[in-house]
């Protein structure tokens, strides 16, 4: 783009303090650029301001990721059979022909516990419709069975150090913990800490590059002016 030197009079400019200059760019900047051009080379690896959150709230190895292993979680199920069968034993259902809706309905409550115990509570109801004629209320039966259930592990897996560094129920090669999470993080907020700082240093540079610019073209204005 050609520059128009018509413009490049002492009215058209206008003073700005390195503070302001600082400040404006702290406030406008969401990618942390450089003078190198960094965008364009390796756009990975330019920090932005958003940076510290999308690694706080990453869903395979943020903290709240990590966290969630610790969350309760609801599970329903529906089973549905129907049964029509033709079985070579008179006393099932009527001479040997067996008819029956079979349903069976399940739900269940399980929570983890930082000490790696897992806490299930489990209720489960059983629908139950045939013609056996041993029957002794009649054709159609509810089934209502409550079960609670602790599972505490006592070697691999139990403990809260273990827990808190590796995660429920973690493999070798595949720890996640919350302490491994929120060390991520601190490393996102340095590498942020220090991308600001970065970007401090680049515009007081260019501030005063710019205003050496400014000074020499003066100065060559004014020689140029004593030549005449």
């Amino acid at each position: 783009m050609a520059i128009d030197l018509s413009k490049m009079s002492p009215e058209d400019f206008f003073s700005l303090r390195l503070e302001d200059a600082i400040q404006m760019a702290l406030a406008n900047s969401r990618i942390m650029r450089d003078l190198g051009g960094t965008v364009l080379r390796t756009p990975n690896a330019v920090n932005t301001v958003n940076d510290p959150a999308a690694v706080f709230t990453d869903p395979r190895f943020g903290e709240e990721a990590a966290l969630s292993e610790f969350d309760a979680t609801l599970s329903a199920s529906a089973f549905f059979e129907n049964n029509d069968r033709r079985l070579n034993n008179r006393f099932f259902g009527d001479q040997g022909i067996f008819q029956q809706d079979l349903h069976n309905y399940g739900n269940a409550l399980t929570k983890r516990s930082a000490t790696g115990a897992q806490f299930i509570a489990r209720k489960s109801s059983v629908y139950d419709s045939n013609n056996q004629l041993s029957n002794a209320i009649g054709r159609t039966s509810w089934e209502e069975i409550v079960e609670s259930e602790v599972r505490q592990p006592l070697m691999q897996g139990a403990g809260t150090r273990f827990n808190r560094i590796a995660g429920p129920g973690a493999k070798p090669g595949q720890i996640n913990g919350v302490l491994i999470a929120r060390v991520r993080t601190d490393i996102s907020l340095a590498e942020f800490s220090r991308a600001v700082r970065d970007l401090v240093a680049d515009v007081e540079n260019a501030y005063w590059d710019l205003y050496y610019a400014y000074r020499d073209l003066g100065a060559r204005s004014m020689l140029a002016i004593l030549h005449c």
